[in-house]
């Protein structure tokens, strides 16, 4: 097994010994006691970096620190000091966390966790293809989360990979998954399905049957488009989350399960919630962790990834330059799912090199390149323009807002303007 690996940048020898000892046999540690140091071991990428950031002067914190970043998946800042300025700083220069060294029991809970719910790069290349590191940091705070038994919610329009992203994880889990698209039924077929009934509790109930919230036991239970569920039924969803019970219809005893929540829509809940059409409460309950799926066409970096994974069960194609480069300038309006039709496309052809023709051949009829911005007011096209550079900028940056409204000259008003529904987190994971 591969050991987790740290570098341990601790003036303190009997501090540093003391982590050193409680990490073990699980982390390899290796110990620096200054900065110099730590710079010539630079060149090995690491899982960890801890460093005591009382060796490190404000005036050239940011610089010390981004170094220390790009050599690490996760850098932790360790003090003696509690000072909300001294933790703003950390965090605003490249720190994931912020830890007072009278909280060690806590960091090495937290490292252990991140230890057990970290996705290999492998997941992103070809389980999840994602090259953004702000939207992969996303789909590990779900990844957590389920670990942990926390609901999340997935949103994003449609096409977007949202119940990809969820077999994903479930395998990544090795848990069963049971899903249930809430569009595609009716008010009493929907309950029927997430709660079971028993024989004879309404017509055509000719046996017990179980429903999807027990089946999922142990498991997750996947709820797609969660928009379209009645107010009645979102109220008993709410117990069952919280209570992890629930009554099948007809029958006078509770059921238990112990069942994962993951939920996705292509609405704003939000909006629904202020409007009285979906319940605040219920809301609350299943966002504990969100991730909002971006559109194919503010990921152009993955959309030949994205095709060369559909083609491992097909025959291989070889796209020349004009291909790629007609591919990744189009705006896919339907997204991945519209990407997985190309390639079906493709598969029709008899032969295997893709040119710009082929492309156009297919992309003919679904118009030119702006047509989902046909419908949108000029400002609105601006709108998403600025919020495609400002993601762009966030991935660079590594999820710090800080830094990337400080490049852009924008103040935290118009962010949270561009953004009003679900602004990107900061990539940290303490404050």
């Amino acid at each position: 097994m591969k050991l987790t690996k740290v570098l341990l940048i601790e003036n303190d020898e009997y501090l540093a010994y003391h982590i050193e000892k409680e990490l073990k046999p699980s982390f390899d540690v290796c110990i620096s006691k200054n900065l110099n140091f730590a710079q010539s071991l630079l060149k090995s990428k690491w899982d960890f970096i801890i460093s005591d950031i009382s060796l490190v002067t404000p005036y050239d914190m940011l610089e010390k620190l981004l170094k220390l970043k790009q050599s690490c998946h996760t850098l932790i800042a360790l003090s003696s000091h509690d000072e909300e300025s001294i933790i703003r700083l950390a965090y605003e220069n490249g720190a994931d966390f912020y830890f007072s060294k009278d909280d060690l029991g806590v960091l090495l809970e937290e490292m252990r966790d991140i230890q057990n719910g970290q996705l290999s790069d492998d997941f992103f290349h070809h389980s999840y293809i994602c090259s953004d590191p702000f939207l992969k940091r996303e789909v590990i705070h779900i990844y957590r989360g389920l670990l942990k038994g926390n609901p999340s919610l997935i949103t994003g329009a449609t096409g977007v990979g949202k119940t990809q992203l969820v077999k994903s994880l479930a395998k990544s889990l090795n848990l069963h998954l049971v899903s249930l698209n809430c569009s595609t039924l009716n008010h009493q077929l929907i309950e029927a399905e997430l709660f079971g009934h028993r024989k004879g509790s309404f017509t055509g109930a000719s046996e017990d049957k179980k429903g999807m919230l027990l089946l999922a036991d142990k498991g997750i239970l996947f709820l797609d488009e969660l928009s379209h569920l009645s107010l009645e039924t979102q109220a008993k969803l709410l117990k069952a989350v919280e209570e992890k019970s629930f009554y099948p219809i007809g029958a006078d005893k509770e059921v238990k399960s112990d069942f994962r929540l993951i939920t996705a829509t292509n609405e704003d809940l939000f909006e629904q919630a202020r409007n009285k059409k979906f319940r605040e409460d219920l809301l609350q309950r299943i966002c504990t962790h969100t991730c909002q799926l971006p559109t194919l066409s503010s990921r152009p970096q993955d959309i030949m990834p994205l095709l060369k994974s559909f083609n491992k069960s097909s025959k291989r194609f070889y796209f020349d330059n004009t291909a790629t480069q007609a591919l990744t300038d189009f705006s896919w309006p339907g997204n991945i799912r519209q990407l997985k039709n190309f390639h079906q496309f493709c598969t029709t052809l008899n032969y295997g090199k893709i040119t710009s023709k082929e492309v156009d051949l297919f992309l003919k009829p679904h118009g030119p390149k702006i047509t989902s911005d046909s419908e949108k007011g000029f400002e609105e096209i601006v709108d998403e323009f600025k919020r495609s550079v400002i993601r762009k900028f966030l991935a660079k940056n590594q999820g710090n807002i800080s830094k990337t409204l400080k490049e852009l000259s924008l103040s935290s008003r118009q962010y949270y303007n561009l953004f009003p529904k679900h602004p990107p987190r900061q990539a940290n994971h303490r404050h």
